[in-house]
């Protein structure tokens, strides 16, 4: 949901816990027009930077 409200760049910082979730997230954030511009572990969770581009 937080995704819809993010303007055209915008940041959002999330960070995951499940494991699947480390390839599957970026990949769909990529196919909907996100960008991934940081990824990092802290304390075992994956922190992630998704930044919005304008549509194309």
């Amino acid at each position: 949901m937080a995704l819809k409200g993010l303007a055209t760049g915008m940041q959002l910082h999330v960070l995951l816990s499940d494991s699947g979730s480390r390839q599957d997230v970026p990949a769909f954030l990529k196919k909907h027009g996100f960008e991934v511009s940081q990824t990092e572990t802290r304390e075992g969770h994956l922190l992630l930077v998704i930044i919005r581009h304008e549509p194309q």
